[in-house]
């Protein structure tokens, strides 16, 4: 059974190790020159997105490992993207898995077949300009099923306000905000919108550079740390089980009221304009080590939601404004059973590996949903009947809708 796996990034690489477990022919297209997706990190900016150079994992190398492959013992607990990268290598290196990739190429189009076979994929593909390929003829070959691990982070989005084609300076997404210790930050006043990891990590790190960074958030954020006391890795302590029971005795409500007053211990959000109207449990926190600092020496300022912009003039919507800005950097729903299959497909041959917003690491979660969909594939796995499955998907919508926050954030 000949499966095609779009991307070849961490989600790509754990669905070709399941598909060769399983004694399945995996196909990874992979439109750059080499493996890592997100990880690998590259200086050009030419459509496809990575991490930026400075980038750290949130995630302690225990947690965000393959099961089957643990980082070596003299890593450090949290990663730089370099280390992450060079763990990918290693990773497709020990299962042989580059064998099943093809770099450099882009898929066209994915169609089902025919009518009478729709459990028949076709896929059109060529060579991908700007990785040193030829312009080449497009291809077409057929696949049993079709997984897509693109993730949900390669397409930038930038928000729309007022005035903002009035703005003189230069205009960032993170995206493209590669190297944010760049010298032509130097001594620059920066505005900063957003506050996903990108768009926190970013404030951070131009602090160093910039004259000063303010940071626009909607509606502020809970920031954490990547270690509880003793210095130990926050995931290793709480993604267990005795933490679950824990919140199933005490109540989710005191867990909350505890949780809240222990981010509060470590930063005064009321202090810094940063604490939202709503619980750490309905947005997913801001992990940064070094914020705090950073906001005590004023070189980060907190603002409210932009209003408008004119010129080099910024507006928030409290009336307040910057005025000097050089620099703006800015920082999605899905209805797949259990995140991975939609139902208008009821066998199951068509996946989605890696489109989730977990609070921990993405890798195993990856791993696992790459292993069941390729049982699906194989046939030892039954998926329920369609409206078995919208009705899931259904209901896990209202539970997000009713948990968190409402962002594009958290729509998967």
């Amino acid at each position: 059974m000949r499966i095609c796996i779009v991307g070849a990034g961490v989600s790509g690489i754990a669905a070709v190790k399941a598909c060769l477990d399983e004694g399945l022919e995996p196909m990874a297209f992979e439109r750059s020159s080499d493996l890592g997706g997100l990880w690998r990190y590259t200086d050009l900016v030419d459509g496809k997105a990575c991490v930026m150079r400075t980038t750290m994992m949130n995630t302690s190398k225990e947690m965000s490992a393959f099961s089957d492959f643990p980082p070596p013992a003299e890593y450090s607990n949290f990663l730089h993207n370099s280390r992450v990268f060079e763990y990918i290598q290693a990773y497709a290196e020990r299962f042989n898995l580059r064998s099943s990739i093809r770099f450099g190429t882009e898929i066209v189009k994915v169609v089902r077949k025919t009518s009478s076979d729709p459990d028949k994929w076709l896929v059109a593909f060529r060579p991908a300009v700007g990785v040193g390929n030829e312009p080449g003829e497009e291809q077409c070959e057929t696949f049993d099923a079709v997984w897509v691990c693109t993730g949900h982070h390669a397409i930038p989005n930038l928000p729309a306000y007022p005035g903002a084609d009035s703005f003189p300076g230069e205009v960032l997404h993170s995206h493209s905000c590669r190297d944010p210790l760049s010298e032509k930050f130097l001594d620059k006043t920066v505005l900063v919108i957003g506050a996903g990891n990108s768009a926190g990590d970013a404030v951070v790190e131009l602090s160093h550079r910039a004259r000063v960074v303010y940071w626009s958030t909607r509606r502020g954020t809970w920031v954490s740390n990547r270690v509880v006391d003793h210095g130990w890795p926050k995931d290793l302590v709480l993604a267990r089980r005795y933490q679950m029971w824990l919140i199933r005795l005490i109540g989710l409500r005191y867990f909350r009221r505890q949780l809240e007053k222990s981010l509060q211990s470590r930063l005064d959000h009321d202090l810094y304009g940063l604490r939202p109207a709503h619980s750490p449990l309905q947005q997913h926190t801001f992990v940064n080590d070094e914020l705090p600092n950073r906001l005590a020496a004023g070189l980060v300022k907190v603002r409210p939601d932009v209003a408008r912009i004119d010129n080099r003039c910024v507006t928030f919507v409290d009336g307040s404004n910057v005025d000097g800005v050089d620099f703006s950097v800015s920082g999605n729903e899905t209805r797949f059973y259990k995140h991975v299959f939609h139902p208008s497909v009821p066998s199951g041959s068509l996946a989605f590996i890696g489109f989730v917003q977990p609070l921990g690491a993405t890798i195993p979660i990856a791993e696992a949903q790459s292993r069941w969909a390729a049982r699906v594939a194989k046939g030892s796995c039954q998926l329920p009947p369609a409206q078995d499955m919208i009705e899931d998907a259904q209901q896990r919508r209202r539970a997000v809708a009713a948990r968190f926050v409402r962002s594009a954030r958290h729509t998967i």
